[in-house]
């Protein structure tokens, strides 16, 4: 099954038009990246100092607080300590990016997004897998508070502060196919933005039986 194995951020309130953050260690080549920015509303590409790929594979923006959040994915196809760097279409405050780095998933599968405009106390966002075993990954921007908790019968990742906001992320292992929800605790009503990804799970190892055989004599 897919796992998080390592993780971080950074942030910077002042308006720019890069943000960077350095892997903590050396990501290991067949795994995956799940790369997540935000900032004010603005376009936005991903890339490494290792020369790996990175997919923009949704944004979605909350119109009254007019900040968008982005997700990417990336297969490591080389190994390393890289830095990981978000560029934006325009010089915009609020920005911060996080990255996940993710085992045992052979391929991104599906996506979605969602935007919680303050007036309901949970956000629901989902996505239908095509295949199973898979791994279901998804992170939710608090940006007016930090009150958001992970949403029942998922893994919690970790919050990640950006001041007064913050990214929660969190992630299930799926072993049926169909719609699959996710769904984040939000006491304080606060207007929050959430992307949904989803891994299939990397290919098992065949099982190889050995037999030995010898001549028998009667």
């Amino acid at each position: 099954m897919g796992a998080v194995v390592q993780s971080n951020s950074a942030f910077n309130a002042a308006a720019g038009t890069t943000l960077g953050v350095t892997t903590g260690s050396a990501v290991v080549a067949g795994r995956y990246l799940w790369v997540v920015v935000n900032s004010d509303d603005a376009t936005c590409t991903v890339a490494d100092t290792l020369g790996n790929t990175y997919t923009e594979r949704g944004s979605v923006n909350e119109p009254a607080i007019l900040q968008r959040l982005h997700h990417f994915t990336a297969p490591i196809t080389t190994a390393g300590t890289p830095t990981i760097t978000a560029t934006f279409g325009a010089s915009v405050a609020n920005r911060f990016i996080a990255y996940y780095e993710v085992s045992s998933v052979g391929a991104f599968d599906v996506q979605n997004t969602g935007t919680d405009n303050g007036n309901n106390p949970t956000l629901s966002v989902s996505a239908t897998n095509t295949a199973q075993p898979a791994f279901m990954l998804s992170a939710a921007m608090d940006l007016q508070g930090v009150l958001l908790a992970a949403g029942t019968g998922q893994t919690d990742l970790g919050f990640f502060s950006s001041g007064s906001d913050g990214l929660r992320a969190q992630s299930k292992a799926l072993t049926t196919i169909g719609s699959q929800s996710v769904n984040f605790s939000n006491p304080g009503v606060d207007r929050t933005t959430t992307v949904l990804a989803i891994f299939t799970d990397s290919a098992s190892a065949p099982n190889t039986a050995y037999c030995a055989s010898s001549d028998l004599y009667f």
